[in-house]
């Protein structure tokens, strides 16, 4: 099959990583919803990279304690596609994260968003996947808060709220067992979507009195 479609300009890749694969392809979506919303309340670049980077880590743990195969996520099925995913306007699931960080509910961006995110029904299946497997999900967990809509911050940044630990964990590179570093987010990044989070809900109030102030007057 991949002599098959390989061209002069198009190069096919085999691999016998099929766990690796299909979990590349299933969780670099609710890293681009996290980007999506990030830079549908206004943050840049920077913000967007931060997230990307550390959702590569969170995915690639996850992967690895499935039996996946650590460096398919170093690919083109896994960064690759991440960097495809997260930073096209063309990518459904990251419109729809920016829907929501322009303040839309979770209805309203499924409406207006070019097509089904995938990453919205997945982002629960993480987290659990993460608990069987006892791998942090901080990100897809944070994420899984915001889909809900009905939950205060506390209760949002309860799971990835920072401990001891200021270095960066990288626990997908490295050899042997890092659960007691596996905590990769910062105070920096708490920092962040705590004010994503207060901002979607400012927003989403702000549309209501709108929307409610709109009734003419007879």
């Amino acid at each position: 099959m991949a002599h098959a479609c390989t061209t002069h300009y198009f190069k096919a890749f085999v691999t016998t990583d099929v766990i690796g694969l299909e979990m590349c392809g299933s969780l670099k979506n609710v890293i681009a919803l996290a980007v999506g919303m990030a830079r549908g309340a206004g943050y840049g670049e920077n913000t967007a990279a931060m997230i990307e980077t550390r959702g590569l880590s969170e995915m690639t743990a996850l992967g690895k304690a499935a039996g996946a195969d650590p460096k398919t996520f170093c690919g083109l099925a896994g960064v690759g596609d991440l960097i495809a995913t997260c930073g096209s306007p063309l990518s459904r699931n990251y419109t729809f994260g920016a829907n929501l960080g322009k303040g839309l509910s979770v209805e309203e961006a499924t409406r207006v968003s070019n097509g089904v995110a995938e990453g919205v029904p997945t982002t629960d299946a993480v987290v659990a996947l993460g608990r069987k497997l006892g791998v942090p999900t901080p990100l897809a967990t944070a994420m899984s808060h915001v889909l809900a809509a009905a939950r205060c911050w506390p209760s949002c940044s309860a799971p990835i709220s920072p401990r001891s630990e200021r270095t960066e964990p990288f626990r997908w590179a490295g050899a042997g067992n890092q659960t007691g570093a596996a905590r990769p987010f910062c105070c920096g990044f708490v920092k962040l979507l705590r004010q994503m989070v207060h901002a979607h809900m400012r927003k989403r109030r702000r549309r209501a009195r709108l929307r409610v102030g709109w009734y003419p007057v007879i």
